[in-house]
């Protein structure tokens, strides 16, 4: 299951976005009022998708967000705001390298499905990863085999192809 984090300096649009959230999706949802509250949580569990506000009195979404991208980069960061001027733009894109920007009044099924595409794509990226470390294995298995078949071509000549270096594959041999 993928884990939300929902920052908001207004308890009420907390708990409409967790409202939201949970009757559309199947998802784990934690909201926050607080940026330092929502970044210790980041420091002790990850989160797939992260909506902030923009405009907070401790700091402002892009601020968050950036923070938020040097704890956990792989999270799918979306900045919720009333107000879109270019500057913002600009910053949240920039430094906190948001994945998308969501207009207040928010359209609850926009909201819902950019929320669900971050989920996606973090499943994405955990299956790319788990491939990856697969991978590394399986290589290091190959290149383990075909040092033993050295050692027994060297010690027993007869009892390997004279030509079984040429079935490798060209950057194992």
């Amino acid at each position: 299951m993928s884990r939300v984090l929902v920052l908001d300096d207004e308890e009420n649009n907390v708990a409409a976005l967790r409202r939201l959230l949970r009757a559309e999706t199947d998802l784990e949802i934690e909201g926050f009022t607080s940026a330092a509250e929502a970044l210790r949580r980041a420091d002790e569990v990850a989160f797939d998708v992260v909506l902030a506000d923009y405009r907070m009195p401790e700091m402002d979404g892009t601020q968050f967000l950036e923070q938020f991208r040097y704890r956990q980069p792989d999270a799918y960061r979306i900045i919720v705001s009333a107000h879109s001027d270019v500057e913002m733009l600009r910053k949240a894109i920039n430094q906190a390298q948001i994945h998308r920007f969501i207009q207040k009044p928010w359209d609850g099924f926009l909201l819902v499905e950019a929320v669900m595409r971050g989920a996606e794509r973090a499943v994405l990226t955990q299956e790319v990863a788990r491939l990856q470390k697969q991978t590394t294995q399986q290589a290091g298995t190959i290149k383990y085999l075909i040092g033993l078949l050295a050692m027994v071509a060297e010690k027993y000549p007869d009892a390997l192809p004279a030509d079984w270096q040429a079935a490798m594959p060209p950057d194992n041999k």
